[in-house]
């Protein structure tokens, strides 16, 4: 299985989701709008990117999906202070 742009724009609507409202866990219907979506799920889960929870009512990003936004999306994963010097 391919990692695609679809499935990366899954795990970054995710991300954003649980990064606004400050939760462990993001609800289907956030990522509800991608063409899909449920398939897209089970193929992330399938590749270790996230975790079923809730009887996959929501999207849970694993360790190795926050390793992987870390490195490609830092902007998401990071505290966003910026020093001033």
């Amino acid at each position: 299985m391919k990692f695609t742009p679809e499935h990366e724009q899954v795990l970054v609507k995710a991300a954003k989701w649980i990064k606004a409202h400050r939760e462990l866990y993001c609800p289907t219907t956030a990522v509800k709008g991608i063409p899909k979506y449920r398939k897209l799920l089970d193929e992330l889960h399938s590749m270790g990117l996230v975790e079923r929870y809730k009887k996959g009512e929501v999207v849970k990003i694993s360790r190795l999906g926050w390793d992987y936004l870390n490195e490609t999306h830092p902007e998401l994963t990071c505290r966003g202070r910026i020093l001033k010097i």
